[in-house]
């Protein structure tokens, strides 16, 4: 009896061993005010956003950690959720709350409670012709706000409802405890 329970015994140790994760980074987070600039996958419209949907962010570049180690590399793929969405209309602005909850890439991955931060950027090219009837023009972007929300990050913003184009960038911070990313401004 003693010899069954002490291979028992080694055998979901060892199995636990093996299933443990191998790259430090992929159960680590970021400390608080890291910056990573990202780019928007596709065009990003609040019109066509709910509550909960995924919105995909690509990483524009290498996340450097101390001793010049890669962090985050270049390419990396930045999941944000919708938390809070409201459609413009009858007096009210259009707005949308997102939370970046991770990063993936090939050899790993990052838990983030991250938010948008100012400034945004337009595409670098944008290509409009009757080909491509589903590039916007990047003067869209130039009617978008970011203000703080009084209890978590930033919300995006905007009079009519939104679109952010393709390619359009923008930094995302590490902000682990709840309120507002940046000190509330005055309303105009």
């Amino acid at each position: 009896m003693r010899t069954v329970f002490a291979v028992l015994v080694i055998l979901v140790s060892s199995l636990s061993a093996q299933t443990a994760p191998t790259d430090p980074s992929s159960t680590s987070t970021l400390p608080d005010g890291v910056r990573i600039s990202v780019s928007v996958i596709g065009n990003l419209l609040s019109a066509h956003v709910a509550k909960n949907d995924e919105i995909r962010l690509l990483v524009t570049n290498n996340l450097i950690g101390p001793g010049g180690k890669v962090v985050i590399p270049k390419g990396a793929i930045a999941f944000a959720r919708a938390e809070e969405v409201q459609f413009a209309g009858k007096g009210k602005p259009a707005k949308l709350r997102l939370i970046v909850t991770r990063i993936t890439w090939k050899q790993g991955a990052i838990a983030l409670h991250a938010y948008i931060v100012p400034p945004l950027h337009p595409p670098k090219f944008t290509v409009m012709d009757n080909r491509h009837p589903d590039v916007l023009p990047p003067t869209l972007l130039s009617e978008v706000g970011i203000e703080p929300h009084p209890d978590a990050g930033t919300v995006l913003y905007a009079h009519y409802d939104f679109a952010i184009p393709d390619g359009s960038t923008f930094f995302i911070e590490q902000m682990s405890k709840p309120g507002p990313s940046a000190p509330p401004t005055p309303q105009r």
